[in-house]
């Protein structure tokens, strides 16, 4: 492969052909795994824009890898320290949807659905669920690579892959996303929040979930998405590539196992867990009145802020400000 060579408007080269990187990173790992690992790796151990390049073919190879061939992979929870904890839970996808009616058609469909407006993402989440789905521009939801709709329970799954460390997710990015969703039942509540998966092979940080932004547009969003993100690590290990490996995800080290009944079952039951787990009024008025205090308080704050969407944001806290009963 020939590696690109960027000139003094590094930045602007890298903007402009970002789009032309995604789509060969998402042909070369529909082709082959193993060589868009390759591919990756040399790009990588570049300095520079090289590395940049490198970076975006790497986020996205992995993401068509999800998206094509599905699976269930194990995550793992972040602690106080930065360090990872197993967890009994586990990220279902589904391979990609053969909408094509016959042989020639279905060979031709895309290995993954992108888009860029909101009426698009709609249209994914009721007619293409449980497969990740990546936008057509990373500017659509800057540090969110990909998402997932899980209709078994309502549940919005949100992915970033780095190579290294985390990045910031862009405030404005999640309203995007929660303006598309809204009034659905994919819209997040407290008891009720949205899954966000960072896939990384690098050192994972105490907590990997940080907003983008202004100083004071980074607190009030915080205040919002806090109760309403939870964050999970899906960890991958460097491996040298087989070019022989019949496993797509073997070069890549992802830690994914082959659907089996226990596995089928422990997700069938963590689906009911979340079913359940609806937002309703506490039965004692007083901690119905105490909710209702705090979350009009978090509400006028949001409001009064520069925070974009913040009449959105102020009005669902204050809605949202039930707990379950007994808890």
């Amino acid at each position: 492969m020939d590696i690109p060579h960027f000139g003094p408007n590094a930045r602007i080269c890298l903007k402009v052909q970002a789009r032309a990187v995604v789509h060969l990173a998402d042909d070369t790992a529909s082709k082959s795994s193993s060589a868009a690992k390759v591919i990756v790796e040399t790009l990588l151990i570049s300095a520079g824009n090289i590395k940049v390049v490198g970076e975006i073919f790497y986020r996205q190879a992995v993401v068509t890898l999800m998206s094509r061939f599905g699976g269930t992979f194990e995550l793992m929870s972040p602690n106080s320290q930065g360090n990872c904890q197993p967890m009994h839970e586990v990220l279902v996808l589904r391979n990609k949807i053969k909408m094509g009616r016959n042989l020639k058609e279905q060979r031709a469909m895309p290995s993954r659905y992108p888009y860029c407006t909101q009426r698009e993402l709609v249209m994914l989440s009721q007619k293409c669920p449980n497969i990740l789905h990546s936008p057509k521009d990373a500017l659509v939801h800057p540090g969110i690579d990909a998402v997932m709709f899980d209709t078994s329970t309502s549940t919005v799954w949100l992915m970033q892959v780095t190579h290294e460390s985390s990045r910031s997710v862009s405030p404005e990015g999640l309203l995007f996303l929660l303006n598309a969703l809204r009034g659905a039942a994919y819209e997040p509540y407290p008891v009720h929040p949205w899954q966000f998966v960072f896939a990384t092979r690098g050192q994972t940080t105490r907590n990997p979930f940080q907003l983008g932004g202004e100083r004071e547009t980074q607190y009030f969003s915080t205040l919002f998405w806090e109760s309403r993100i939870k964050p999970y690590v899906l960890q991958l290990h460097d491996k040298v590539p087989n070019l022989f490996s019949s496993d797509p995800y073997e070069p890549w080290g992802f830690h994914c196992k082959k659907k089996s009944r226990s596995l089928s079952l422990r997700h069938f039951a963590n689906s009911l867990v979340r079913l359940v787990q609806r937002p309703r009024r506490t039965t004692e008025s007083k901690g119905e009145e105490r909710d209702q205090l705090i979350a009009g308080s978090l509400g006028a704050s949001i409001r009064t802020s520069v925070v974009p969407g913040a009449q959105l944001l102020a009005d669902m806290t204050i809605k949202q400000s039930v707990v379950p009963a007994g808890a």
